[in-house]
Formats: C-alpha cells, structure tokens, sequence
C-alpha cells in the first residue's frame, strides 16, 4: 500500500520514518552564506565596495548607506569568525610549505671514497669575488703548494 509523501524537506530517519527538518532561520541562512563564501576567500575579505554600494543602494532602495553596508558584514563577519574559527595549520606545515629551496644540489660523496680513500679530499674551493682577487688566490695557492713540494723533495 503506497505511503502519503511526508512534508517538503523531510527525510528519512534510521528507521525508515520520515521526520521534518526545522525551517531555516536568518541566522542560519547567513552563518551558510559565510561558509560558502569561506570556501574560497578563508579570510572573508571584500573588495570592490564601490560595486557592492550600488547593488545595495538598488536592492535596498537606499535604505542604507555604504557605511552601514561595510559595518553590518564586519560584524557579521567578526560574529561568524569568532564562533567558528579556522582551522590553522600546524607550524611545521606552514614551515615546510614556507620553506624556499637553496637551489642546486652538491652530488654527494659516496661512503666508498671515504672508506678507501679513493676521493680527491684535496679538492680546493672556487673562491668567490672578481676575476683580479681569484687569480691572485689561485697564484698564493700555487705558490704555497710549490713550497711543500720543495720542501717535501
């Protein structure tokens, strides 16, 4: 035997009556608009005031000015921000997603030069500055090591 459909917006509880849902409220029906709004704009911020003021003023049939247009969001906005407030990320996410790379990476010395003795530990530094002050290093480098030599001889 076919059942009469329950009210418009009913819906079916665990055990298969269907119960009504309460109407929604101005209150509810803002704090839904502000999640939607949320979604996409975390902060809630408005540009484009200009904009706002005329639809407002032709909506409103200028029954308020912008002022009051920009305070009445603020405040539902303060309202809805400080009843459910966002989420925030751990420090370490925000780090990690902070962090800027170092660019390139030195290729790593394997542990086989190191336990054989295989890798050229004697590898100097390019020094860092104009031409004239590198190859003035590179000449007292040179020199220092035409010294050991000799003295090593």
């Amino acid at each position: 035997m076919p059942t009469k459909p329950g009210p418009v917006g009913a819906k079916a509880n665990g055990d298969g009556a269907k119960t009504a849902k309460a109407a929604w409220n101005p209150e509810d029906s803002i704090t839904l608009l502000l999640i939607i709004m949320q979604e996409n704009n975390p902060d809630l911020s408005v540009t484009g005031w200009k904009a706002i003021k005329e639809r407002a003023q032709a909506v409103f049939e200028n029954n308020y000015g912008m002022e009051g247009a920009k305070h009445q969001f603020q405040k539902l906005r303060r309202e809805f921000m400080n009843k459910f407030p966002l989420e925030t990320k751990s420090k370490g996410d925000e780090e990690a997603a902070m962090t800027p790379t170092k660019g390139r990476k030195r290729k790593a010395t394997s542990t086989n030069d190191h336990a054989t003795g295989s890798g050229d530990g004697n590898k100097r530094k390019k020094a860092r500055g104009n031409k004239e002050e590198q190859e003035i290093q590179m000449n007292d480098l040179e020199s220092g090591q035409a010294d050991t030599k000799a003295k090593d001889e």
